[in-house]
Formats: structure tokens, C-alpha cells, sequence
């Protein structure tokens, strides 16, 4: 980079002729009409700059970050350098760049936006044909997501790798369709025990289960899971609550299913829908938790339970092949439902039954919170 003395820079801005260079000389140089820039905070000067300097990257990523409060000038000034170059690092970079810039403005947002998009999903398709050509179980659990391939082509910009690292991670939410409330309440049983491993090493934990690289990377740039770190801290707070809401479901299911039951053998009946519901409840000991939902007095509830004659269910499944199948489908089915993360199927029935991976994660590493 060549020096120029402030009295240069100030005779070119006073109009005066520049001791030792042309105008067309200093007008082509980037470094020189940046120094004017920076001077005069002016961003008419851009007008004279050559056409040279004018689709140089470097230039043009300082005047967008520059001047970055006037939306018009920049897109201009972006849209001219996309319409000149084909090379596909600052392209991209750019347009990530400029769909930050203008994340206030709809409808100038939506051609950036939608061409890093299409600069994403190209790439994940041709991730995803790789891995398929290899057809090695071995390199895809190398490969991942493909963090490391991004990271091969594009590590000489921070910027691109830092919006795939958090696509990545939309990606790895959205295509094993993983609802993170219903995870952490699979994987611990308290919100401390989170705090306990810390939020930080239990989401690089996470990510390394599918993308041993891009967790390398999180791992030094923590601030691109705060989208992912808050959602968690919200399924903290949410914890009694989220257990509340679980129980209500299985309950509701369990008198659905028992109601169910009932209907299946109707001509072989010799007990009541309540006298079974709560045979199995106490078989299963949550009788008290059926009466709740059922919202019985304590009068009742006890009155019920006295009258319960375990002989008595006992030989009318005996006597009966059909009543005690459909006893024992129903009991594995109710089994089921306790033992189970209802929230999380609830939300997900209308998703084709997609199943998240089960995660063996290691919490033993020392990651800053």
C-alpha cells in the first residue's frame, strides 16, 4: 500500500494538481480514494473513482460497512460489483453481508436473502451427491453436515463461515427434527443438571454428534449459538411447567385409551369404565394421579378403591382369551405413554414420525460459559 502525505490528500479534495501523480492515477488506486473517503466522509467520491476501483472487493466492502446506514448508496454500490464479478467467495460474502445491512428493508432484503439461499442450498445438495457417491458409512460420519468442506473452500472469510456454521445448525434441527425442550427433558432431569455441564459444553456436545468440525469451530465462536443458548435457558425457566403440561397429556391419553378399551369388548362387559381405569391404575400404581385428572373428590376416590377385587378382574381375564388380550395390549400401551416424551410426539405426529438420533454425549470437556 502506497503512503500518501495528508498535503497530497488535501489537494486532491481542494481541487489542486498533486505533486508527483495524475488524477487518473490517483482515481484508479483504492487505497488513495479511500483515504479521500475517510477524510471527507463524503460518499459522492465514489462517483470519481475508476472503474477498477469501483468493482474491487476491498473497496467495496469498505464503503458498504462505511456507509452502511444509507441503504440506497450501498446497493448500488454492491449490485454494481455483483453485476461485474463471478468469483464465488466474495459474491457470496457480499450478499451475506449487504442481507444483514438491509435486514430493515423487505424488499431490498429479498434478492440478497434469497441469494445466499440459493448459494446454501447448491451447496448442501452437492455435500449431500458427495457423500452419496462415496457410499461409505465411514467418510459420512467424517463428513457430517459437511462443516469441514465449507471450511476447506471458504476459510479465508469469516464471514461465509459463519453463516454456514449457524445454517448448519438450523439445518441439523430441521432435517432430524428435534425440538429442543422435549431433548434436554429426555436427556436430564433437572434444569440445574444443565447449569451443572454448562450450557456451552452441552450445546458443542450436541452439535459434535453431527459435525465433529463444526463443533471444532463453535467451539471458538460461541456467539453463533446464542440463537441456540437462549432457547435452551428458555427451556429452563419452562421446566416445571413443560412437566406439568406433560403430565396433563398422559393422563388425558390414558383415560382416552382406557375409554378405547371399553369399546373393544362392550358385548363381553362385566365391569365399569371407572373400575377398570382404576384397577389399572393401581396395577400401575397411579391411581391417585387418575383421580386428579378425573378431578374426583377424595370421598369417591376412596370409595372406588375399596370396592377394587384384584380375584375378581383376574378371573374374568381368565375366563375370557379376547378380554385378556386386549388387557394386556392395553397395559403395554398405557405403559407406554408413562414412559414416554408425549410433548414432543404431539408436536411432531404431523411430521412423518421423524425420530431425532439418540445422542450419547460427552459433557467431560471444558468449554467457558
Amino acid at each position: 500500500m502506497k503512503k500518501y502525505s495528508k498535503e497530497s490528500i488535501n489537494d486532491y479534495i481542494l481541487g489542486n494538481d498533486v505533486e508527483g501523480y495524475s488524477i487518473e492515477e490517483l482515481e484508479n488506486d483504492k487505497d488513495f480514494m479511500m483515504l479521500v473517503i475517510e477524510a471527507t466522509n463524503d460518499k459522492r467520491i465514489y462517483d470519481l473513482c475508476s472503474e477498477d476501483v469501483k468493482k474491487n472487493y476491498d473497496f467495496v466492502k469498505y464503503l458498504v460497512n462505511k456507509f452502511k446506514d444509507d441503504i440506497n448508496f450501498i446497493c448500488n454500490v454492491a449490485d454494481y460489483y455483483l453485476s461485474s464479478t463471478e468469483d464465488e467467495l466474495t459474491v457470496m460474502e457480499l450478499n451475506i453481508l449487504m442481507s444483514e445491512l438491509t435486514s430493515k428493508d423487505k424488499e431490498k432484503n429479498m434478492k440478497y436473502s434469497l441469494a445466499q439461499e440459493v448459494i446454501y442450498s447448491s451447496k448442501r445438495v452437492e455435500i449431500e451427491a458427495g457423500k452419496l457417491e462415496l457410499n461409505d458409512p465411514k467418510v459420512d460420519r467424517e463428513i457430517g453436515m459437511g462443516f469441514l468442506l465449507i471450511f476447506d473452500s471458504f476459510n479465508s472469510s469469516e464471514i461465509i463461515l459463519n453463516y454456514f456454521a449457524k445454517k448448519t445448525i438450523e439445518e441439523i434441527f430441521n432435517e432430524n427434527n428435534i425440538d429442543l425442550e422435549s431433548m434436554s427433558h429426555n436427556q436430564f432431569k433437572s434444569a440445574k443438571e444443565i447449569d451443572n455441564i454448562g450450557i456451552n459444553n452441552y450445546m458443542i456436545s450436541f452439535i459434535e454428534v453431527y459435525d465433529s468440525m463444526l463443533a471444532s469451530y463453535l467451539s471458538t465462536h460461541i456467539d453463533l449459538m446464542q440463537d441456540l443458548k437462549q432457547k435452551i435457558e428458555k427451556a429452563q425457566k419452562n421446566w416445571n411447567k413443560y412437566i406439568s403440561n406433560e403430565e396433563i397429556i398422559k393422563y388425558n391419553l390414558i383415560l382416552d385409551k382406557v375409554h378405547d378399551y371399553m369399546l373393544q369388548i362392550e358385548n363381553n362387559i362385566t365391569f365399569t369404565e371407572t373400575e377398570i381405569l382404576y384397577y389399572i391404575g393401581k396395577k400401575l400404581g397411579i391411581s391417585e394421579k387418575i383421580a386428579k385428572y378425573e378431578d374426583i373428590s377424595d370421598e369417591l376416590y376412596n370409595m372406588i378403591m375399596d370396592n377394587i377385587d384384584d380375584d375378581f378382574y383376574e378371573a374374568e381375564f381368565d375366563s375370557n382369551s379376547s378380554n385378556r388380550f386386549y388387557y394386556n395390549s392395553l397395559m403395554k400401551t398405557i405403559s407406554s405413554i408413562l414412559s414416554s416424551n408425549v410433548n414432543n410426539e404431539n408436536k411432531t405426529e404431523s411430521s412423518n414420525n421423524k425420530k431425532c438420533k439418540v445422542l450419547k454425549m460427552d459433557f467431560d470437556k471444558n468449554i467457558n460459559d
